[in-house]
């Protein structure tokens, strides 16, 4: 059965062996090979599953698993599927993440837009910037995620918005993740560490993302929003749970305080 034909075929592959036939492949050396020759990226590894029910092939971020017996077309589908899994995942993996020398930068300078990734987050959603921004707003900017705590299922880009923080973003393969901002230790120099607390998932490139991403990451600012607190002083906006305490400028200006 040529390729062409067996890609749309519905006949039943019962067995590896069978499966060798088809494919005009010697053994499991020589089907590996052949998926490989069809995959895009990324090494390959083919396994017939502990108790030999089910042919499995992946790659170090995405896989799948065909219980037997499958259709032959199904198997030709998968690698399909397996290389746009892939193309999704460098897509992810392509867009900018957190640079220290950036984000001292910044610290020097609240103001400063080095690093600002809201443009490369417009064209990963397909989006013109000011169409982005009118749905998810800007000033995204890279997070250091090995200080996330908890983001361990899925590789993601993450960013933040607002100072303080307000929301953080997550792009993942297959879908966006809106969480909450938990700064834990939080003082005038900023927070000791960041944590993502309250989630919301999205998925990706579906007719509603774009409205559902939107609502969410107003949710998430309403919510935040609702915690924030400001200076006593000069009422400039302050680290969330900082009740009645005030800003650096103000213990210095007006209590002769010098604050590191």
């Amino acid at each position: 059965m040529t390729r062409e034909l067996s890609r749309s075929s519905r006949k039943k592959v019962q067995s590896l062996t069978e499966l060798l036939q088809l494919t005009g492949c010697a053994d499991v050396n020589d089907l590996q090979a052949l998926i490989e020759s069809e995959m895009s990226t990324d090494p390959l590894f083919v396994d017939m599953g502990a108790d030999m029910t089910s042919l499995q092939f992946y790659t170090e971020s995405s896989g799948y698993e065909l219980p037997w017996p499958f259709e032959v077309g199904r198997f030709w589908r998968a690698i399909d599927d397996l290389n746009t899994d892939l193309l999704h995942h460098a897509e992810a993996q392509g867009l900018p993440e957190w640079d220290s020398a950036q984000a001292a930068a910044r610290d020097d300078d609240p103001h400063s837009i080095i690093g600002d990734a809201t443009n490369d987050l417009a064209e990963f959603f397909g989006l013109g910037l000011d169409t982005f921004v009118d749905h998810v707003g800007g000033g995204w900017f890279p997070q250091d995620d090995s200080e996330l705590v908890g983001l361990h299922e899925q590789t993601y880009r993450w960013y933040g918005s607002g100072q303080p923080l307000q929301v953080l973003l997550g792009i993942g393969r297959d879908e966006a993740v809106v969480a909450e901002p938990i700064e834990h230790g939080a003082g005038l120099a900023g927070p000791a560490w960041l944590e993502r607390g309250r989630a919301e998932h999205v998925l990706l490139r579906r007719e509603g993302t774009l409205r559902r991403l939107s609502e969410q990451v107003r949710d998430m600012e309403t919510l935040v929003r609702s915690d924030l607190h400001f200076c006593a002083g000069c009422r400039v906006v302050l680290s969330r749970g900082r009740a009645n305490q005030q800003c650096r400028s103000c213990l210095g200006r007006y209590y002769g305080m010098i604050v590191d």
